[in-house]
């Protein structure tokens, strides 16, 4: 079961399209004995689908690109990663990024929990959304004031951000990517590391724990193994600005 989710899957003329589709497909190619068919389904209505499966074991549902967490082991079986990715991350305008040093630390990251304090910067933050519990938390602790715009209007944040009406944004940043257009540059705007999360993220196939679920994990787990990080990651860089394709190789080198 999918998830429409911009760059990375999206609906277009009728078609599913986006990088995450070029690796779905790579993996569905190379599990010629199952019978797998495609469904568009939101998140949460899937991950019901998954739970009813594991407990029935009539069928076998899988979502590709989750992250592994301690309570959904208990519930589903997870692959190997099938793609890293950078995480959440502080979008500034590439113009004003030095406005924000005094919050950069050694490691070149920024202290969302300080950021969030600071009254003199505005910051857009998208009501209803689940950032990740890192994050979660500091917007909990932090995340109120006059200073800070919460809205629904997610897909007006890089055109506010130019405007000048907000300072910051958080996004992924393919995701602030896609919000300002697809032919990105590192002019339009940059992406600060957030020192409150981990560097790199590990998206992973989950199944339903039945024994085809286990078997199809296994096979995925073999077919992800002679590929490299990079090359599994191929499309999702040409999403990235140089910048943070660079940085993005810079972390996977690190982790092999």
């Amino acid at each position: 079961m999918l998830d429409t989710v911009p760059p990375a899957i999206e609906i277009k003329d009728g078609k599913l399209s986006g990088f995450g589709m070029t690796s779905i497909e790579h993996l569905i190619n190379r599990l010629p004995n199952y019978s797998i068919r495609l469904e568009v389904k939101p998140r949460g209505r899937a991950f019901a689908s998954m739970r009813r499966a594991g407990v029935t074991q009539n069928q076998t549902i899988c979502i590709p690109g989750l992250l592994e967490t301690d309570h959904r082991t208990q519930e589903f079986v997870f692959s190997d990663t099938i793609l890293s990715m950078l995480p959440i991350s502080v979008i500034v305008s590439a113009k004003r990024a030095s406005d924000f040093s005094p919050f950069i630390d050694d490691a070149g990251e920024v202290s969302l929990t300080e950021l969030l304090k600071e009254q003199a910067f505005s910051p857009a933050i998208e009501a209803g959304r689940s950032y990740g519990r890192q994050i979660d938390k500091a917007i909990r602790t932090n995340g109120f004031g006059a200073h800070i715009q919460k809205t629904r209007q997610h897909a007006d944040f890089a055109k506010m951000l130019e405007l000048g009406r907000i300072d910051w944004f958080l996004a992924y940043p393919i995701e602030a990517g896609y919000l300002f257009g697809n032919n990105v540059h590192d002019h339009d705007f940059t992406s600060l590391p957030i020192a409150e999360v981990p560097d790199i993220l590990h998206a992973k196939v989950a199944c339903s724990d039945t024994k085809a679920g286990r078997d199809i994990i296994g096979k995925i787990n073999t077919i992800v193994a002679d590929i490299s990080p990079i090359e599994l990651a191929e499309s999702y860089m040409t999403h990235l600005t140089t910048t943070d394709a660079e940085y993005f190789r810079t972390l996977i080198g690190e982790t092999q």
